[in-house]
């Protein structure tokens, strides 16, 4: 498997516990991707708070992914074998 990057750094948001700004790391702690929202793109469905809108930017490469959520399915009935769980050893 490819590894993503080598460290994370997330704020919180204290009220929704979701998180506004995630930055990930290359190796030798070079800032290469920022995931990004705003509270104007959160929405409570029920007791469940997500968001709408998410972008990604490259900072390498100086690109944009938005990611528009349209609609949500709180309560889906996904099967266990459907995720798998990877741990890998912090360098």
């Amino acid at each position: 498997s490819q590894k993503i990057s080598s460290a994370m750094r997330a704020s919180v948001d204290k009220q929704t516990c979701l998180l506004p700004r995630v930055e990930f790391y290359e190796t030798g702690d070079r800032l290469r991707k920022v995931l990004t929202t705003s509270p104007e793109r959160f929405r409570e469905i029920g007791s469940v708070w997500v968001y709408n809108e998410v972008v990604l930017s490259d900072v390498r490469d100086g690109t944009k992914t938005r990611l528009i959520i349209e609609s949500f399915d709180i309560d889906a009935d996904i099967p266990a074998s459907v995720f798998s769980l990877e741990v890998s050893d912090p360098e």
